[in-house]
């Protein structure tokens, strides 16, 4: 075997590999329910690639030109190719329906934003993710936005309160939204595990629901009933809200005198 033949096998066996990379790598990608840096990986490569293109042409221009129209085909098929390839891990591969805390708040006051304001519907869980005490609850992005929308009724589906700082951040909620109603669901007995919100726009119910997915990190869908996963969602609402317990007005007084005092 001459050297030119070993280098040839050397050659597709790199290949091979690199290829079956790639195709776990693309596997991976698709199959990720958290946000990663694995698509850094077919980047660098088409850069790499990229990169050696222009110092191929640069260093042979003369045997490209000569014209040499197998190596210009070969040259414009690895431009096309590590083009494509770029485009489409970034447009089809990498995770885009899972966010950060900060990617995820304009995502929701954006959908909070465009609704008719008649009513809006909360799964709300402990509440805690419009901040804890009333300071931070007025910073908070998600909470400035509801405020500024001024829905005439707010359903809140959520746990009862356990400590004092949860009942705190629920009178403060009460206080500042005269039109706010709380049931409470049990948790021990089912756990939602979702928080979203669900809004009317033009008669059309939409629902947006976020999980999270690893700490920090939460996946978000936005559907409407017409969907089959939207009316799932629309239908759980329905149901647990009516067998959700309502606070009693002593209750509710005792959240607000909390916060007021």
């Amino acid at each position: 075997m001459t050297f030119d033949q070993i280098t040839s096998v050397l050659l597709s066996l790199g290949s091979i590999a690199l290829g079956a990379f790639f195709g776990a790598l693309r596997s991976k990608l698709i199959a990720s329910n958290e946000r990663n840096k694995l698509h850094y990986f077919i980047y660098s490569f088409c850069v790499l690639a990229i990169f050696f293109v222009l110092f191929s042409l640069y260093y042979f221009t003369n045997d490209f030109f000569l014209p040499n129209w197998y190596g210009i085909v070969v040259l414009a098929i690895s431009v096309v190719a590590n083009v494509i390839l770029f485009w489409y891990t970034k447009k089809f591969l990498v995770v885009r329906n899972v966010f950060s805390i900060a990617e995820l708040n304009p995502i929701i006051n954006n959908f909070t934003a465009n609704a008719d304001h008649a009513q809006l519907r909360l799964f709300g869980g402990d509440l805690n993710f419009l901040g804890n005490g009333p300071t931070q609850i007025d910073q908070n992005p998600q909470y400035v936005c509801l405020r500024s929308n001024s829905f005439t009724h707010l359903y809140i589906l959520c746990e009862a309160p356990k400590t004092n700082s949860d009942r705190i951040r629920f009178g403060k909620i009460l206080h500042d939204f005269a039109g706010a109603e709380l049931r409470y669901y049990e948790p021990e007995k089912a756990d939602l595990r979702i928080r979203g919100r669900m809004k009317e726009l033009h008669g059309v119910t939409k629902i947006l629901i976020y999980t999270k997915v690893a700490p920090g990190n939460y996946k978000a869908i936005e559907t409407d009933i017409s969907n089959t996963s939207g009316a799932l969602y629309n239908n759980i609402w329905e149901l647990v809200w009516t067998k959700a317990r309502i606070p009693s007005k002593e209750e509710t007084d005792l959240y607000k005198t909390l916060y007021l005092t």
